[in-house]
């Protein structure tokens, strides 16, 4: 679904790392709850986008500690 998106868009020069929840309620391992979020409770997704918004790329979070750096690393390769 990826390869979709990234041969039919060419990104901005400026990108962007941005975390994203996508609202759930019901059972998941991995569902997170952050306070004081319109939509609390979720699943936790870091996102590729360029300036306009256009997401290139998503990486769900799974309870690891991965730092940033692990994050972006991820996302280069």
């Amino acid at each position: 679904m990826m390869e979709r998106s990234r041969s039919s868009w060419k990104p901005f020069e400026n990108l962007a790392v941005d975390e994203a929840i996508i609202p759930f309620k019901g059972r998941y391992k991995f569902r997170v709850y952050i306070r004081r979020k319109p939509s609390s409770t979720g699943i936790k997704l870091y996102v590729l986008a360029d300036e306009t918004g256009f997401v290139l790329d998503s990486w769900a979070y799974s309870g690891q500690d991965s730092t940033t750096v692990d994050i972006v690393r991820d996302f280069v390769q």
